[in-house]
């Protein structure tokens, strides 16, 4: 069976994550298959809610591991992908010149999105609908930063929040 690959990027506050999807074709639509993540530990949380910036330091090994992952998504033949950065970089006071530099050096574009586009991101890969049930969920997704809250009624999403409560913040306030 024939599939294409895509990649996509998750550049947190306690870890990087590069994840490989396989996407095939069936007569319901598109099928996504995870093929393989690899998660880099570099805690810009501790950087960013502790002293408002990224260091010279994270992002050197912030623009390391891009350079890895553009490798990576290479290798796998990736279409396409998407990198997103939430909490530690919406926070950090240069976090568009880091932006900027991965962008130069390595070609990767980074979206920093906010706390509502982080939660609607999250609940769409939520498998809300897998629950056999019409009853209200409630999904919550703890992060290093910032927790999102979604709220379901049957399969209807009702209304999603980010708070700027995670474990990184909470162990540095």
């Amino acid at each position: 069976m024939k599939y294409l690959r895509f990649a996509s990027i998750d550049i947190g506050s306690n870890a990087i994550r590069l994840l490989f999807s396989n996407v095939f074709e069936t007569a319901d639509g598109p099928v996504f298959r995870k093929a393989s993540l690899i998660r880099v530990p570099l805690r810009l949380g501790e950087d960013s809610f502790t002293h408002q910036i990224i260091t010279q330091q994270n992002a050197n090994r912030l623009i390391d591991t891009m350079l890895a992952f553009k490798h990576l998504m290479k290798a796998h033949d990736i279409i396409n992908y998407k990198a997103y950065a939430t909490s530690a970089m919406r926070d950090a006071n240069n976090a568009n010149e880091v932006v900027g530099k991965v962008l130069e050096q390595c070609g990767i574009k980074i979206e920093i999105i906010s706390g509502d586009k982080e939660a609607e991101e999250i609940a769409s890969k939520f498998l809300w609908h897998e629950l056999v049930s019409d009853d209200q969920i409630l999904y919550i997704d703890v992060g290093g930063g910032s927790t999102e809250l979604t709220y379901f009624n049957g399969e209807e999403k009702i209304d999603q929040h980010s708070f700027n409560i995670g474990t990184i913040r909470m162990l540095h306030n």
